[in-house]
């Protein structure tokens, strides 16, 4: 055996650094006893600099590892000399056991009798014994294969490590000539190593020429041993499968038993209709155990063959040059290639089948510990019926293991074939994308065009033609007229659906009847006008893709249909969009001029690139290829022109669909690069072109497909971010309208009240004239054509992110060069890919907490019942989740072991607990703000002596704006450790307190009469609590009144003390009454300057 042999020939190997001692100093190399002394005696020098020692001591290490290595390779050369002795001694034994050995044509002959006789659940046992030693034996036999692959390329990396061997022998004796005299301790230890690097070299050289001198003998004694191996693994075959049919057999006794047993007619809920349906179970089981027995075994010879593939691609590619023979051979393979995708979804779904396998297998050895725990019924056919359905259980809960360990080996052969699938598939668009795959352009390339045609459009091609849609009428009959049909209903009902999105025009015009579900209807009308026939031409050219006796040109139309179904899809819905009063004008207010621009370049692109797409599709598939070279790649030429004057008239920056927006916003980096991004649109497919005539047709094709999945991304971007901006529009316009209707209201009522007392009492509220001038809010002009900036800009991030994200996932395979941003680590294990996209979550979430507030104002809290302050708070502690998720997000995506990290980690504590204790505290005092809200936006409170409203509550400190308009920022420990007084936290309610004074003489109860009556009158004065006016001290000169009021809350409290005040001045003076104020006498006595004399 190989594995013998080589382990023979590792102990001497493992063993050579204990011969290092005894090998023979030949050609003066040193022994490793030496080696290490003089090492040791440069050590003890104490005149020696480290330096000096350090030197010494790595030429001393490298002698040491030359000798291992000297070793090594003698005792490979020793091995290959003994293999040479007896290689065609140990090839003949091998040969002769491998005839020795009979591998009948009858699996079951395999098997003794005994072996065939035994009981199902020593058949098991052997099996699965039998299943072990044939995977044991296949994994020899890959190893045996592996071997002789190494040796065919074997001889060729034996001429040049043959040549590297000879180069450091040379470089050894170059380098002890250039030492010759010196004495140094560094000169001394660097010539030791140079000695022992000659050795190594001169070893490896002879262990290398004993290797090509026994390298036929190795050949033949592998090749005789992958035969011997190879009737193991045939014979462990047959036993295994006559074991496994046996098996089958026995379980598929138990289940017939079982059946016969219960009867044919049961009655549901009995035990013999359990010990029926686990029958059936049984059964049904053991053939899921053989289909994935022989679906494990397909995907293994598809690995097989698929390996194949690899390496006669590569032949082929280095036979041709790399020319055009090679990109018909690469483009050959690609065509035979299944899609990956598509075997990922059923290795997916094999994961699902296997999960509820194992469910299955729960619930059977559920089922049988209930059963083994109830008692047994006592004799007769319950009894019997009792013991069958123990065996059922019993049986199930082995096969059912059985299938999910097949399921298992099935899922990791996919699993290996379709990452191997993939990295193929990889290599072959690489190989293509460069490679020249025709002739530049000539007038050969015209002179090929008639032979093209007629393969295209040849008399006998009508006829082919009917031929494959009968065809695909007889495989789908009903999917295929089902469709025809609905195409054919949906096109004479296109005039009423198209009337029908019209019909919404004037309901949108007017707020109170704009709804979004008209905008949903609309696309949904746009879509069922638009998609019938595409769908049509993809579903028969699906179905002609899988009918037997199609060839060639029937392939291509195939091809071509579903390539062309989805560029015709595509141009319909942007016709359709932009007709007139259709979803365009209407719903997402585009300009006329640019939706009939759009409508008709969209009509006339599609009359001359739909065909052009099946035609092309057609001569590429094309066995031999050679009108793909001629007919398809002008009529590719022309497309693409096609497109570069559609772009030149879309997208002209003066006179194109954009026009207008660049003039708006002239001064924006689209309006100021316009020329350049123009110039890049319509050149693309022009070089798309000349790549073409040059030759490389396949890179244009591909380039090409890239370019129509850029295209649908921008079209299904725009598209929808007009959706979105529609519903964030009509929120705007209904919030707008709800606003006037409130405000509308409020005035009303005080006009009402103030009519009602006999005046306005308040000066804002209007008089009973002003009725007149309050607006109809279904005509107010509201200016709601563009919303929020901050809508706008959310919207606009959340496109332009996802855009991005589709632009990847298309041009990602592309270029080698984007595939190596995944593959390239630019900051430890973190790829430039990785680091793009960090970057990207850390823009998006940038972008997404800044402007949060204005989406959830719109789209959230308009729609509950919150106050101002509630919906602050909420939209902060959102902002806050936005940020931590996205560094969370950040670090996810960034592949750092942030565990190292933990030093930097200890010092930021360090930090925080001393330089940043405050910052700190108050980041987490404005968190407690906002969970336990003593303070909201918008209160009025009392910090430090200053009074004023909640403006703005951040991370770190709180805004309060007083009634001066100056803004005090308070750090916001403040409101968590000191004392705040909150004037509106749990009620609005305040109190006026007015002290007045009325002459002596007044009758005091007439004069409070008069007070309670002025409040009582006030429509800003509440009722509950009542106002209280007391008569409270004798002044100098009045009788002394305090009048307390309250107020429902804070907003007008100035404006209504000035108006109390104003009308007790009135009302007092109607009534006589005398407000007092201090008077003082003068009294001039005569005779003082006598007495001062």
């Amino acid at each position: 055996m190989l594995r013998s042999f080589l382990i023979l020939l590792a102990i001497p190997i493992a063993f050579a650094s204990d011969v290092i001692a005894q090998a023979p100093a030949s050609s003066g190399a040193p022994t490793a006893e030496s080696i290490e002394a003089e090492a040791k005696s440069v050590a003890a020098r104490t005149d020696l600099s480290e330096d000096v020692k350090t030197a010494a001591r790595q030429s001393y290490d490298a002698a040491l590892a030359a000798l291992e290595a000297a070793a090594a390779s003698e005792a490979q050369a020793s091995g290959f000399r003994d293999l040479l002795q007896t290689a065609a001694a140990d090839a003949a034994a091998a040969t002769a056991e491998a005839a020795a050995i009979v591998v009948p044509a009858d699996p079951a002959e395999a098997l003794t009798e005994a072996e065939r006789n035994l009981e199902i659940a020593d058949r098991s046992n052997l099996l699965a014994r039998e299943e072990a030693a044939l995977a044991k034996a296949e994994a020899a036999l890959a190893d045996l294969d592996a071997s002789l692959d190494a040796q065919k390329v074997r001889p060729q990396a034996i001429v040049e490590e043959s040549a590297e061997a000879r180069d450091q022998e040379r470089a050894a004796l170059n380098g002890l000539t250039a030492l010759n005299g010196a004495e140094g301790p560094a000169e001394t230890a660097e010539r030791t190593r140079l000695r022992a690097q000659l050795a190594a070299s001169r070893a490896r050289q002879a262990a290398l020429e004993q290797e090509g001198t026994a390298a036929p003998a190795l050949r033949s004694l592998l090749q005789a041993r992958q035969e011997l191996q190879s009737r193991i693994v045939a014979r462990a075959k047959a036993r295994v499968g006559a074991l496994r049919a046996l098996v089958k057999e026995s379980v598929e006794d138990i289940a017939q038993a079982a059946e016969k047993l219960a009867g044919e007619t049961v009655q549901p809920g009995t035990l013999a209709a359990e010990v029926k349906e686990y029958a059936d179970e049984l059964k049904g089981v053991t053939d899921r155990i053989t289909k994935a027995r022989s679906a494990r075994e397909e995907h293994s010879e598809m690995l097989k063959r698929l390996e194949i593939d690899v390496s006669l691609v590569a032949q082929k590619t280095e036979a041709s040059g790399g020319g055009g023979a090679a990109a018909q051979a690469l483009l050959d393979q690609s065509r035979a290639l299944p899609d990956p995708r598509r075997l990922r979804r059923e290795q997916k779904a094999g994961s699902a089948a296997t999960a509820e396998v194992r469910f299955a297998r729960v619930k059977i050895d559920a089922a049988l510990e209930r059963l083994e725990n109830e008692p047994p019924p006592e004799s007769g056919r319950a009894r019997e019926l009792h013991d069958t359905k123990m065996d059922l259980l019993v049986q199930l809960s082995e096969q059912y293991a059985l299938l999910i360990a097949e399921m298992g080996k099935l899922d990791l052969v996919k699993s290996d074939y379709v990452e191997k699938l993939e990295t193929f598939s990889r290599l072959l668009n690489e190989k293509l994308f460069w490679v020249r795959s025709s002739p530049p352009l000539s007038v050969e390339t015209v002179a090929q065009l008639p032979a093209a045609v007629a393969w295209v459009a040849g008399p006998s091609r009508p006829a082919r033609l009917m031929w494959a849609l009968g065809a695909i009428l007889q495989r789908a009959p009903v999917q295929i007229g089902g469709l025809g049909l609905l195409a054919v209903v949906l096109f004479f009902l296109r005039p009423r659906m198209r009337r029908r999105v019209a019909s919404h025009l004037p309901l949108i015009r007017r707020i109170s009847g704009d709804r979004y579900s008209f905008t949903l209807e609309a696309l949904g009308l746009v879509l069922l006008v638009a998609l019938p026939f595409s769908l049509l031409m993809w579903a028969a050219g699906r179905q002609l893709l899988f009918i037997p006796e199609a060839g060639d040109w029937t392939q291509g139309i195939a091809q071509g249909l579903q390539r062309a179904s989805v560029v015709l899809a595509t141009f319909m819905f942007l016709r359709e969009l932009s007709r007139k009063d259709g979803l365009a004008e209407t719903h997402f207010k585009w300009k006329p001029s640019v939706t009939r621009r759009l409508k008709r370049a969209a009509t006339g692109f599609a009359w001359f690139y739909v065909p052009a797409t099946v035609v092309l599709l057609m001569v590429f598939t094309e066995g031999t290829g050679q009108h793909m070279h001629s007919l398809g790649r002008l009529l590719f030429i022309a497309a693409m022109t096609w497109v570069a004057a559609w772009a030149w008239f879309m997208l002209h920056p003066d006179r194109g669909i954009f026009s207008e927006f660049l003039r708006k916003n002239a001064t924006g980096i689209v309006a100021r690069l316009r020329y350049i991004w123009f110039a890049a649109v319509v050149l693309a497919p022009l070089a798309l072109a000349g790549l073409a005539a040059w030759g490389y047709l396949v890179t244009a094709l591909r380039l090409s497909s890239y370019l129509h999945g850029t295209a649908a991304i921008g079209i299904g971007a725009v598209v929808a971010y007009h959706l979105m901006l529609r519903y964030f529009t009509m929120r705007e316009r209904k919030i707008a309208l709800e606003r006037t209707l409130a405000e509308r209201k409020a005035r009303k009522e005080a006009a009402a009240a103030a009519a009602a007392k006999g005046g306005p009492a308040n000066p804002e509220a209007p008089g009973p004239g002003d009725e007149g001038a309050l607006p109809d809010p279904e005509e107010e002009a509201i200016d709601l054509a563009n919303v929020g900036v901050q809508t706008r800009r959310m919207l606009r991030a959340v496109v332009v992110s996802l855009a991005l994200g589709g632009l990847w996932m298309v041009w990602a395979d592309a270029l080698p060069a984007l595939q190596a941003l995944d593959t390239t680590p630019v900051l430890g294990k973190a790829t430039v890919a990785d680091l793009i996209l960090a970057a990207l979550v850390g823009i998006a979430t940038i972008v997404v907490a800044k402007n949060l507030p204005g989406i959830l104002e719109i789209a959230v809290f308009r729609n509950l019942p919150m106050d101002s302050g509630s919906r602050y708070a909420a939209a902060s502690l959102a902002q806050y989740v936005i940020v931590a998720t996205g560094l969370m997000v950040v670090f996810q995506v960034l592949p750092v072991d942030w565990s190292q990290f933990g030093w930097m980690v200890a010092a930021l504590s360090v930090g925080l607990g001393f330089g940043l204790q405050e910052i700190v505290a108050n980041f987490v005092c404005g968190i407690i703000l906002l969970f336990e809200r003593p303070i909201r936006v918008g209160d009025v409170v009392t910090v430090s002596g200053t009074t004023g409203t909640v403006s703005r509550i951040r991370m770190r400190a709180t805004t309060i704006t007083d009634w001066d308009r100056k803004e005090l920022v308070v750090p916001n420990k403040a409101f968590i450790t000191g004392e705040v007084l909150n004037w509106t936290l749990s009620n609005t309610t305040n109190r006026v307190v007015i002290n007045i004074g009325v002459a002596y003489g007044t009758d005091t109860d007439k004069a409070r009469e008069l007070i309670l009556q002025i409040l009582a009158e006030h429509p800003n004065v509440a009722a509950d609590p009542a106002p209280l006016v007391t008569f409270e001290n004798f002044g100098d000169s009045s009788l002394d009144f305090v009048v307390r009021a309250y107020l429902p809350s804070l907003e007008r409290r100035a404006g209504v003390t000035h108006e109390l005040y104003t009308e007790m001045h009135r009302r007092f003076n109607e009534a006589g009454i005398e407000i007092p104020f201090p008077q003082r006498d003068l009294h001039v006595r005569s005779g003082w300057g006598g007495a001062a004399d």
